[in-house]
């Protein structure tokens, strides 16, 4: 079996043992609670006063000019907000947690049959 055979198996066998694990985690990624969880912990990541920025700066009470760290804070600050957006539009789009429990119990009596 040839290497590509052998990766199409694994995930299709990886498909038919967990269907609703699969189901569930792709539609919570369609949930405002998801995804204002996701931004939360890049705002929680970001650089903060107190910190420990390495050897070269140790513990600061303030955040170092360094452009690295300051493109790493920029770059957190930007997807953060990003993934604030998609949350409004989810739930702008009314996706709910309990939708998706449904669907999965509805995969799930599927593939018991």
């Amino acid at each position: 079996m040839n290497p590509q055979n052998r990766t199409a198996a694994f995930i299709a066998l990886c498909l038919l043992e967990q269907p609703n694990r699969i189901v569930q985690d792709a539609l919570a990624g369609a949930t405002a609670a998801h995804w204002r969880k996701r931004a939360d912990r890049l705002d929680a990541a970001r650089p903060k006063p107190g910190d420990y920025f390495g050897k070269r700066w140790g513990r600061l009470d303030h955040i170092p000019d360094d452009p690295h760290i300051l493109e790493l804070d920029r770059r957190l600050a930007t997807l953060a907000e990003v993934y604030r957006m998609r949350a409004y539009v989810c739930d702008v789009n009314e996706i709910s947690p309990t939708l998706v429990d449904e669907i999965a119990r509805h995969l799930g009596a599927e593939a018991a049959a």
